[in-house]
């Protein structure tokens, strides 16, 4: 399996040297975790075109992109990016003084421009913030130290990398869940997520109270092969997770299914969860009260909350159920028989924001679900 692992390494290392675009003056390099383009052109020695390529067809319009460019010498350059088959969606940023701009662009039909000083230092680029498997292991194993928890791994990706928990066990029987990643590009759903966590697993009164009453399961990067080669939507095998749960096909769906339902085994009692992602706008798709009888407003309840609590944050909500479409929410309500929501964060919300309604959002539940179970 050691073996196994290093070679997949070496291949996906490989596919993304072999995505890279040189010249005689300008670099553009893909050799990292994250990095992704398709194919690039230079139409002049200050203008180069990129086109974005998706892992597989169809897909949904999530035009990921990452590079790092880099110039002989001093120029500035105009890049332009196109998606094939799809339009632009996200905003560019650039990695500089260790934190990540957005650079100012001009957005076309279908495509983008911007221009950038070039030098021999390497520019890093990226369509959202870059968030890898190494800043999760990071985030992690800060958390761990914490002698509440536990870090461990409970399944591996198709191409073998870790699925990892953080767990909190209580003098309970009842469980939180929280998952994320399942689509690589969406990292704000991702940030919302940490912070969420980090209250959580804090210091602070309610949320040392909720982890004596409470068992907390934390899965936060679901699809680490997508994330590492700056996938769209799907995994390696071309397979949307959060259209699997139904059926958990995939080995990274699957390995998160064999863990709750061996939580159940032994006596633990699922009592909510949430999915964090990223869409247009900031939403919560919430399963309709009337689906389950137990504990049916408890959702509205703890979005009542929130915004009662952070009134500057529009708290947009969208109930619906299709139980044979596979996603998280839905699985968990049928087998379970439990509310859950799809977090979901708009790509542009701002960053302080995020973890300003994540801080809010993690209190407020926390209060709910403590008050729901006195009654």
């Amino acid at each position: 399996m050691i073996h196994k692992s290093i070679l997949l390494l070496f291949l996906s290392i490989f596919s993304n040297i072999a995505n890279a675009c040189l010249n005689d003056d300008i670099t553009i390099d893909t050799q990292f975790a994250t990095a992704r383009i398709g194919h690039c052109e230079q139409i002049n020695d200050k203008h180069i075109q990129l086109t974005l390529l998706p892992e597989n067809t169809p897909i949904n319009n999530s035009p990921w992109f990452g590079f790092k460019i880099s110039a002989k010498e001093q120029k500035q350059v105009k890049i332009s990016i196109k998606a094939d088959g799809g339009k632009m969606r996200y905003r560019p940023k650039v990695f500089k003084d260790n934190t990540w701009h957005l650079i100012p662009f001009e957005k076309h039909d279908k495509d983008i421009s911007f221009s950038v000083n070039l030098s021999s230092e390497p520019l890093w680029i990226s369509a959202q913030e870059s968030l890898n498997s190494l800043a999760y292991h990071h985030w992690a194993k800060a958390h761990a130290q914490k002698s509440f928890l536990n870090h461990d791994i409970i399944g591996w990706s198709i191409e073998h990398r870790p699925i990892f928990k953080l767990e909190s066990r209580a003098k309970s029987n009842q469980w939180l869940i929280l998952v994320g990643r399942q689509h690589p590009p969406e990292v704000t759903g991702a940030l919302a997520m940490l912070t969420f966590v980090d209250h959580v697993f804090s210091d602070t009164a309610i949320a040392k109270t909720f982890r004596k009453r409470f068992n907390i399961l934390v899965v936060p990067n679901i699809n680490p092969d997508g994330v590492y080669h700056g996938y769209w939507r799907h995994n390696v095998a071309g397979k949307d997770l959060n259209r699997d749960w139904k059926t958990a096909m995939q080995p990274e769906v699957a390995s998160v299914v064999k863990y709750l339902d061996g939580l159940v085994e032994n006596g633990g009692e699922i009592k909510y969860a949430v999915d964090f992602h990223s869409t247009y706008k900031d939403i919560f798709y919430t399963i309709p009260e009337d689906y389950l009888s137990h504990n049916h407003t408890l959702t509205n309840d703890w979005l009542d909350k929130l915004e009662k609590t952070l009134p500057e944050f529009e708290v947009r909500r969208k109930a619906g159920q299709n139980p044979n479409r596979g996603v998280f929410k839905q699985f968990i309500a049928d087998k379970y028989k439990v509310h859950a929501v799809t977090y979901e964060m708009g790509d542009n919300t701002d960053r302080a924001l995020i973890d300003k309604a994540a801080i809010e959002a993690a209190e407020t539940l926390m209060s709910t679900l403590l008050s729901k179970q006195k009654q």
